[in-house]
């Protein structure tokens, strides 16, 4: 499909799943989101998968993987951590934004969330091609990373002195091991509801974490890990194993009397080592938002990560009225 920029291609993508997961984690900002697996678990929730490569004079210069909802003839575009390009190239970035725009001008609006450290340059490319900050976050703005090249020594030192002592004094009674979906599941998600309700969150639909594990545990890119204490599960924790990092996506801790009060720690402990010994580079804690989650902050800060910041959410708005209709029911 032709785009303002001529020498620009847009094209669907035909190839298979080992195809398109090769193309996006060879490109600037990869992540999970981008992934073929993390799509088709999106189509468990009633969204439609396209997927568009950008190339021009035949070299794939960027992609995206974008969910659609489609409601009453009207459609809404999502593109989760993409698109994926280099976006230090500002004559490639203006024209996929473009691209994009015209590509998927009769939708209500595209959302855009990608995992790059924003510029004024990236900002004023954003602006000039009429993507605006989204209102609604969907994903989170900054995260804390820990990076696995360093000593076990080292990460262990950067860890907050009550995480040490902690971890030191609980993890001979607590037992940490990777599980399949089968076995993890039925308890994480007891303690995943009482979690929820202790902190008064929304809880998540039925068979919710089933779904992504029916699509992305086969694939390898989502892990499951257990600290148990006398055989039960006391916290857990799904990772997403993608490309040189392991990213913390969800998790909970059982808080009840006489339960360690460091299984968590002992935890992210043992999976940032066992993370390091499979030849990881990061172990990213899966956002940090001192505003809104100051609790869930502080816990993640006793790991000593380092603070790395996104450009955040920005939404293309093609029909403005409807836009905000669409915002009032969300």
């Amino acid at each position: 499909m032709s785009c303002p920029d001529k020498s620009l291609q847009v094209l669907p993508f035909s190839g298979d799943a080992a195809a398109w997961n090769r193309i996006v984690a060879s490109l600037p900002g990869t992540a999970p989101e981008q992934s073929w697996e993390w799509a088709a678990a999106g189509e468990e929730f009633g969204w439609q998968t396209e997927r568009l490569l950008f190339q021009r004079e035949g070299q794939v210069l960027g992609a995206a993987s974008v969910q659609l909802r489609k409601k009453w003839g009207q459609s809404t575009c999502l593109i989760s951590r993409g698109p994926l390009l280099d976006y230090s190239n500002l004559e490639t970035l203006l024209a996929v934004l473009s691209a994009l725009k015209n590509y998927y001008r009769h939708a209500i609006f595209i959302k855009i969330n990608p995992r790059i450290e924003a510029s004024p340059e990236i900002l004023d490319a954003f602006n000039a091609s009429s993507y605006t900050p989204s209102p609604d976050l969907d994903l989170y703005k900054e995260t804390l990373e820990i990076d696995l090249a360093k000593s076990e020594e080292e990460l262990y030192r950067k860890m907050r002195a009550q995480f040490r002592n902690g971890i030191n004094t609980e993890r001979k009674r607590i037992e940490v091991r990777s599980c399949t979906a089968s076995e993890f599941l039925p308890d994480f998600k007891t303690l995943h509801r009482r979690l929820c309700a202790e902190k008064h969150l929304s809880g998540v639909p039925l068979n919710y974490f089933e779904r992504f594990a029916k699509h992305l545990e086969p694939a390898g890119i989502l892990l499951m890990r257990g600290a148990f204490q006398d055989g039960i599960l006391r916290s857990g924790i799904l990772l997403l194993k993608w490309h040189s990092s392991l990213l913390f996506k969800w998790g909970a801790t059982d808080r009840s009397p006489g339960t360690s009060a460091y299984a968590s720690q002992v935890l992210h402990w043992d999976t940032m080592l066992w993370a390091k010994s499979a030849g990881l580079r990061y172990y990213d804690l899966g956002g940090f938002d001192e505003q809104h989650s100051p609790g869930v902050a502080q816990f993640k800060r006793g790991f000593g990560g380092t603070l790395k910041k996104f450009v955040g959410e920005f939404d293309s708005v093609n029909k403005p009225m409807i836009y905000s209709f669409y915002r009032m029911l969300h």
